[in-house]
């Protein structure tokens, strides 16, 4: 059945393209082996690839843009929901899932979810493969700013960062590229009417800000404890510097050999204290900067600066 629709389209494509079933046997001479070609592979030849070697009309190129236009941003539009529907399997997996054969389920099912977004990720770059070809004839521009190459490391979800527990944390651009509407309208020079984001999409892009900002706000209190704790450090061994010279003539009834010995050594423990705190004045000078600095940039209030080491 396939292999019939192949032959129909290649002699209704031979009217609009004439030169193509040439072109395609000389593709199909240099790709063959011994076995013979399977309709799975049976070279299209369609306008992105065929036109620096046939003379093809606008029309077409026009045509295949606005198609494979729409399907880039369709497979942008699967990949994100698979790659929502497998975080959300590795989160019930790890929260409720326990035994071995459970876990094989899961693994399973997680594994074809990988496979949707792998097949996603495949189809996604042969579409901005296409595109790219065809930029250049229909002098198209623009278009490159929503859709980007797709790399690797772009193909993961919300919380699929190595630095999540760190404070830098990069939410990849496919997350942030607008969706179009299946009512709304592409032209061929790449412009979209009706764009707007997918509520579902803009719903988890809100809970990960969310969580993004608690995570600042913890690192911040940390922030603020750790200067808390280093103010209070200073301040004991200033007190105990104090105290320690208190002590050097509280002793009134003995003779004046050892009044002399305890006078020099609590004198002595009132120095090291105030060298310990000299210590930690010169390590810790530059730790109330760095957290003015960080505060100022993720917009949190500025309370840890009142704390003067």
């Amino acid at each position: 059945m396939l292999q019939r629709q192949l032959e129909a389209w290649a002699d209704i494509q031979q009217l609009y393209m004439p030169g193509v079933a040439t072109l395609r046997a000389q593709v199909l001479a240099s790709t063959q082996n011994s076995s013979p070609t399977s309709a799975e592979n049976f070279p299209l030849l369609l306008p992105s690839t065929a036109f620096t070697k046939l003379l093809c009309n606008p029309r077409l190129l026009a045509h295949e843009w606005e198609l494979r236009f729409g399907q880039a941003h369709e497979t942008l539009d699967d990949l994100r929901c698979h790659l929502r529907l497998c975080t959300h399997m590795y989160k019930y997996k790890d929260r409720f899932v326990c035994g071995q054969r459970e876990n094989t389920r899961a693994r399973t099912t997680i594994a074809t979810v990988e496979a949707k977004v792998a097949a996603d990720a495949d189809h996604y770059c042969k579409a901005y493969a296409a595109l790219e070809a065809l930029a250049t004839p229909l002098e198209t521009s623009g278009w490159n700013i929503a859709l980007r190459p797709l790399l690797p490391q772009d193909i993961k979800g919300f919380e699929e960062d190595k630095n999540i527990l760190r404070d830098c944390v990069q939410l990849s651009w496919i997350w942030k590229t607008p969706r179009i509407e299946r009512s709304g309208a592409v032209r061929a020079g790449g412009e979209v009417e009706n764009v707007d984001e997918a509520e579902d999409t803009q719903e988890a892009l809100c809970i990960e800000w969310c969580k993004s900002r608690a995570r600042a706000s913890r690192w911040w209190e940390e922030c603020y404890l750790l200067l808390e704790e280093m103010w209070r450090v200073m301040a004991f061994y200033t007190w105990q510097s104090l105290w320690w010279e208190d002590q050097a003539d509280r002793r009134v009834d003995v003779d004046d050999a050892l009044a002399e010995g305890l006078f020099a050594y609590a004198h002595r423990q009132a120095e090291l204290r105030r060298d310990m705190w000299e210590f930690c004045r010169k390590s810790w000078a530059g730790v109330q900067e760095y957290t003015r600095i960080a505060n100022a940039a993720i917009g949190l209030p500025d309370d840890a600066s009142e704390i003067t080491l």
